[in-house]
């Protein structure tokens, strides 16, 4: 399958195939050095089927996990980057989750003012999500993707053979954005993810759930207004994952959460319970939302003293609202959190 993407930055594609990871020397010149940049919790042979297909290649590895999405990192990647001599011809690959392709798209839109880059995503979340759109992002004191800028890579290549080595909660927390993308887009997902045993659909479930996002993408690249639309479910998930530090939940499983909170229509929030309860994942969490306020008000989505949030009037009919800082709380939070 193979999705083209539109940018005023540079047109890209996206491959999705069975065992693409060990077909990358197809979509390479090897006269070119590469730079792989992953996590320690990438499976070796990932990173030995990549490296075996490119002949000039450097791997930089840096600790797994949300933790690792800070400033430090970037200066550790930027200084290796540095020590090798790494030049405006040679090309960035990012091998593994969320995480990394967020810290290589930033690394590779910030080095020497903008290298080429590749996304190879290996979890669920990072093929559906972040592998494309160009948003890149570090966390910074503790606030979600506060420093970041949008630079689109130059491919996309999905193998879902590698979510075969993810564990249950993090195909779930995969889940999470397919789930968000079925809601706000596509009926026809939607459906599709009713059954439990979907992963034999995986290559359509990813392909529709990128259509989703391309639709957004091509309409408002640069995130707005249009584009907002993806973020159903950010506003109140990236301030629990803020406020427990990234510590209790995994993205997916907070985006779960602050969806569902973001539901009036009983009937519709009826469905969404079921669906996310079959995937484990979260729909309540004891906070009062005061304790969420702080994180809240540093959305990228604020404007001076209002802010725009997006709420689900029904499957495909998400609604884009600007509200004041003081009615979010006080209509929204205090009274609709339930």
């Amino acid at each position: 399958m193979k999705l083209s993407i539109h940018s005023k930055l540079r047109d890209y594609d996206v491959i999705i195939e069975q065992n693409l990871i060990k077909k990358i020397h197809k979509y390479i010149d090897n006269t070119q050095r590469y730079v792989i940049i992953t996590e320690d919790g990438i499976p070796e042979l990932y990173i030995d089927t990549l490296t075996n297909q490119i002949d000039k290649h450097h791997v930089i590895e840096f600790n797994q996990g949300e933790s690792s999405k800070n400033m430090d990192t970037y200066l550790k990647i930027i200084q290796e980057l540095n020590e090798i001599s790494f030049t405006k011809t040679d090309i960035l690959i990012a091998l593994g989750g969320g995480v990394v392709t967020d810290i290589t798209g930033f690394v590779a839109s910030t080095y020497l003012r903008g290298v080429e880059y590749i996304q190879i995503p290996t979890t669920l979340l990072a093929q559906v999500d972040a592998s494309i759109g160009g948003k890149t992002g570090l966390n910074h004191l503790n606030n979600k993707n506060i420093i970041g800028s949008i630079y689109p890579p130059s491919l996309v290549l999905i193998d879902p053979q590698t979510l075969l080595t993810l564990s249950n909660r993090q195909m779930n927390n995969g889940m999470a954005e397919v789930i968000k993308c079925a809601l706000i887009d596509s009926k026809e997902l939607f459906e599709i993810i009713q059954n439990k045993n979907f992963f034999y659909q995986i290559e359509k479930i990813i392909y529709l759930s990128l259509k989703t996002k391309i639709k957004y993408i091509e309409l408002d690249e640069f995130d707005q207004h249009e584009r907002h639309v993806l973020n159903f479910g950010h506003t109140l998930g990236h301030a629990y994952e803020s406020y427990y530090k990234y510590q209790k939940y995994l993205h997916g499983e907070a985006i779960a959460l602050g969806m569902y909170q973001m539901i009036f229509n009983q009937p519709l929030r009826n469905k969404v319970k079921l669906l996310l309860e079959q995937y484990h994942l979260p729909i309540s969490d004891s906070l009062d939302p005061y304790d969420l306020f702080d994180f809240i008000k540093k959305d990228k989505k604020r404007i001076n003293q209002s802010i725009k949030i997006i709420v689900l009037n029904d499957i495909e009919k998400p609604e884009i609202i600007k509200v004041s800082l003081k009615t979010f709380l006080h209509d929204y939070l205090e009274r609709k959190f339930i």
